[in-house]
């Protein structure tokens, strides 16, 4: 019986001493962009976001961003959940009225959780 007892005791101690892991929660706000290009807005374009840098991370690493959308035809792109901080977007495409190829870039931080709607304008290279 006292063998009993002991394993209880140290089961239940066992047991009340675990605690679930915390799962972090991140911030993040809505944020969408006008892809424009001599102010016409510029369908098709495939517009990279990178969370958490700043610095311009350059056309060619597109391994480095972190997700990607294509502009609708009205050039319009939304990013539904960019977390608070220092983040980067590009647009790189083809304007199809210029048949030129496009590409742009924009460096933003978000310090609120409120929708933002902004510009991203390309240009030729």
């Amino acid at each position: 019986m006292r063998r009993i007892i002991l394993l209880s005791i140290f089961f239940i101690s066992m047991t009340s001493c675990y605690k679930t892991p915390e799962v972090p929660v991140y911030l993040t706000a809505k944020i969408c962009f006008k892809v424009q290009h001599h102010e016409r807005p510029i369908p098709n374009i495939n517009v990279h976001i990178k969370y958490g840098d700043y610095p311009f991370s350059g056309y060619d690493a597109m391994s480095q961003y972190d997700t990607m959308i294509v502009s609708d035809e009205f050039g319009d792109v939304c990013f539904p959940a960019v977390p608070l901080g220092k983040n980067q977007v590009i647009g790189i495409g083809v304007d199809e009225l210029l048949e030129e190829p496009v590409r742009g870039s924009l460096p933003f931080e978000v310090k609120s959780l409120m929708t933002w709607d902004t510009t991203l304008y390309v240009s030729e290279y």
